[in-house]
């Protein structure tokens, strides 16, 4: 199998090194209110996951409030940046921030607006203020440690989510852990349905029909992204097709593990094997 992969990784000799741009996002404010997330732009390298992240928002619409869950460095950051960017050029307002594990401890046993308030650095804004927020999404990712704030879960994500008026902000969480079904030893606060979870790959009738992992469309725009970057440099990075259905089948759509790999080839100093 290596050798048949080997043999069709082309690499150039005198190839020049790149490196990859820098993502200028997300945009954090300095001081107190470092956790709160302002803007997002993409590295050029980033697949913009158009189909994904629209399907998200729609479904946020759908039914007020979304659990999404996958592992650590699997990508949930950079799927809240793109779904940031993709609402706010539709005219929607983001409160976007990640949940401080330094909060003022007071927020746990206090009304929810009061650690809202403490962690958006908002002033005088009620429970009802809170609720009554209208085209608005609220984004929070680490929202795992949002956990421990009962309030929070019992007086504003539960009211959401079960809105039969369809009433208030929108709502999506970004966690590392916590299975919103209840079945598994650390269950969230308050337990979702299954139109109202997302994970690292489509699970119906589970989880809805989206994943933070790559699609196979996705993982071909990422690819393509890398072969044009690779370009700037005098010669194209040209994968073959077996070498691309090895890294889909090696990292099964996992973003970084994609990011990763096709840095390493496309920036790889040139060699040339016996015989070739």
């Amino acid at each position: 199998m290596y050798s048949s992969i080997r043999s069709n990784i082309r690499i150039f000799s005198d190839r020049k090194r790149h490196s990859e741009p820098a993502e200028e996002g997300p945009k954090r404010v300095k001081g107190d209110e470092s956790h709160i997330i302002r803007g997002y732009k993409p590295s050029p390298l980033s697949c913009l996951r158009d189909h994904t992240v629209a399907a998200l928002w729609e479904q946020i619409q759908e039914v007020r409030v979304v659990h999404v869950r996958g592992t650590p460095s699997s990508g949930k950051s950079t799927l809240a940046g793109l779904l940031h960017m993709h609402v706010e050029k539709r005219g929607t307002k983001v409160i976007h921030f990640r949940w401080p594990g330094d909060l003022n401890a007071k927020a746990k046993t206090s009304s929810f607006s009061f650690a809202l308030n403490e962690i958006i650095q908002e002033a005088g804004m009620t429970d009802q203020t809170w609720l009554s927020l209208e085209n608005t999404l609220i984004i929070i990712d680490e929202a795992q440690v949002s956990y421990a704030y009962e309030d929070l879960w019992n007086g504003f994500i539960k009211p959401l989510a079960t809105s039969g008026d369809k009433f208030g902000p929108y709502v999506v969480l970004f966690t590392s852990y916590g299975s919103p079904m209840g079945r598994v030893v650390v269950p969230t606060p308050y337990q979702l349905t299954c139109h109202q979870r997302m994970s690292i790959r489509p699970n119906p009738p589970n989880t809805i029909n989206i994943g933070i992992f790559f699609s196979e469309e996705e993982f071909e725009d990422a690819v393509e992204r890398f072969i044009r970057d690779s370009g700037q440099n005098g010669q194209y990075f040209r994968p073959s097709l077996d070498l691309k259905n090895y890294i889909w089948k090696l990292t099964s759509g996992h973003p970084a593990a994609v990011r990763a790999i096709l840095m390493a080839l496309s920036t790889s100093q040139v060699f040339s094997l016996p015989g070739q």
